[in-house]
């Protein structure tokens, strides 16, 4: 049966969609079938809904027991950042079954955030807009003249993306980790106008050393170069170093 369904939709297409002569070409292949051009429209329909000329199956739920629910929901109690598909192993029930436990039970996937540990983080970044804001209003220009960096690290040891923390209530949670790991590399870029200045790129560990040495013999050039280009030769380095060392930090702080 479903060989004569399939055909009856390559016929369809071989007489430029014209239901009638597809029931006649059909049935004349087939004189044991009294098929009708409404049921070529009908089949053609499903076909296009579906993508398949097959009967959609019903299936009924399956029935989860309290055990099954309590056995599941205790596995995201203990490791609330593990996985449904490591759940459904270890309980023998399909990552469907238990995808619907934690909805029933109105557990929600809240996303692992990474904050650096900074105790008087929030104070100075109030002292700095309101410090930006007032000289921007003295000089809206100065902006133009100063460049804008940041680093990235970018490693192998898993991603905030690909990272869930399932529970019925938000936990805010926040990942403790380490900015120093083995397999990683460390980019630098900047802003400075409208040139972009990098990227920079330091498959060490960034030390104040290696950023001193990065500042230097990289970063320096490419931002002389960007302000050569430029009528107002002024420039000014925004730095968001990863140095935990105060005294290298001093450093490179005095050669800018």
């Amino acid at each position: 049966m479903m060989y004569t369904l399939q055909e009856i939709i390559f016929i369809y297409g071989a007489e430029n969609r014209c239901a009638r002569r597809t029931a006649r070409v059909f049935n004349e292949r087939h004189p044991d079938k009294n098929t009708s051009h409404q049921y070529v429209i009908d089949l053609v329909r499903k076909f296009e809904k579906t993508g398949s000329v097959c009967n959609k199956i019903n299936k009924k739920p399956k029935i989860l027991d309290e055990a099954s629910q309590i056995e599941v929901l205790g596995n995201f109690a203990m490791d609330p950042i593990t996985s449904i598909s490591k759940v459904a192993r270890l309980t023998n029930i399909s990552a469907g079954s238990t995808h619907q436990m934690l909805k029933q039970n109105k557990f929600f996937p809240y996303k692992v955030r990474i904050l650096q540990q900074l105790e008087d983080d929030f104070d100075r970044r109030i002292q700095f807009c309101e410090l930006m804001s007032q000289r921007i209003q003295d000089d809206p220009n100065m902006t133009k003249n100063i460049c804008f960096s940041d680093e990235s690290t970018f490693f192998l040891n898993g991603s905030t993306s690909n990272c869930r923390y399932w529970d019925n209530e938000n936990p805010h949670v926040f990942r403790e980790d380490h900015t120093q790991f083995p397999q990683k590399i460390n980019v630098w870029a900047g802003i400075l106008g409208d040139d972009i200045i990098g990227p920079a790129f330091i498959e060490e560990n960034l030390t104040g050393e290696l950023y001193l040495n990065l500042l230097e013999n990289e970063i320096d050039p490419l931002i002389i170069q960007s302000l050569e280009n430029q009528v107002n030769e002024e420039g000014n380095m925004v730095l968001d170093p990863q140095i935990s060392n105060m005294t290298e930090l001093l450093h490179i702080m005095h050669y800018l």
